[in-house]
């Protein structure tokens, strides 16, 4: 009876401590975005190939930059699970020979300006990244700088 006794104190103590995480969700994907190059792989359904180099990078402080068809950056902000930016820019070219990037410059800027919901999973020893809303979802993989 008094091993049950402890074996209950023990399983009520760990329940209650295990919701005492001091670090919240937000805090948890800033350093999982943080200081890492991401690779799109995927739009909509639609493989990207690797030579079209589109990328996503963060830094400190969520800023970011990345290239589709044109050059694009800015400062992001996450509440839970939802990235925006308020200053994202861009250059305003038009790459004639790749529809595809031109069409990804719209689903970027989209993205940032309304909102997206991030997703990251980790498989093996590949991160992958998830951006997406009601009408696009994009698909990237870590490939960091070395």
């Amino acid at each position: 009876m008094k091993n049950v006794f402890y074996l209950l104190m023990i399983l009520t103590g760990t329940i209650l401590l295990s919701g005492c995480d001091d670090k919240d969700k937000t805090d948890i994907m800033k350093e999982e975005l943080q200081h890492h190059r991401f690779l799109l792989v995927k739009a909509n359904g639609e493989n990207i190939a690797p030579e079209k180099q589109a990328f996503i990078e963060f830094s400190e402080k969520l800023t970011f930059n990345g290239k589709m068809c044109n050059t694009f950056f800015g400062e992001a902000s996450l509440n839970k699970d939802t990235i925006t930016s308020k200053n994202l820019s861009s250059t305003q070219k038009y790459c004639s020979d790749d529809q595809q990037l031109n069409k990804l410059d719209g689903i970027v800027s989209d993205l940032f300006t309304y909102g997206a919901k991030v997703k990251i999973k980790h498989d093996y020893d590949t991160t992958y990244l998830e951006l997406s809303n009601k009408s696009n979802e994009l698909h990237f993989e870590v490939k960091d700088l070395m």
